[in-house]
């Protein structure tokens, strides 16, 4: 599968909202935040990813990024066109299936992250964390 290996210093962009969604990265080594801003000068952590998180899988359906992600720390990661992702889950059944179940992940992380904001105290969200 082809890709690209990029490096990227510490609070660099890796992707802006409102940027065209073509590409998934692996990170490789580092750290990488997703935040989305209110639109007042604001701005909310929405994601994590470590060493050997995907970012952007999201983009095999929704072709605008929603969301910025930096690099919390400098940042290593692989790159492929999402069009090869495509064309090798569109013939191997069993890693379109291992995207999906990737995905159902992140959205079981994310609605655990929503519990912690909304209904925990500021001391079991720390706790939690």
């Amino acid at each position: 599968m082809p890709f690209a290996r990029k490096t990227y210093p510490a609070a660099s962009y890796l992707m802006r909202q409102g940027d065209r969604g073509d590409a998934l990265s692996i990170v490789l080594d580092g750290y990488c935040y997703g935040q989305k801003d209110d639109g007042e000068g604001k701005s909310q952590i929405v994601s994590l990813a470590i060493t050997g998180d995907s970012i952007g899988l999201e983009h095999l359906y929704l072709r605008t990024v929603d969301h910025d992600t930096r690099a919390l720390t400098g940042v290593d990661v692989a790159t492929v066109p999402l069009a090869a992702v495509r064309q090798i889950a569109a013939r191997r059944p069993a890693i379109a299936q291992a995207l999906g179940v990737h995905q159902a992940i992140r959205h079981a992380i994310t609605r655990e992250w929503m519990v912690n904001i909304g209904a925990r105290d500021g001391l079991r969200r720390v706790a939690h964390f």
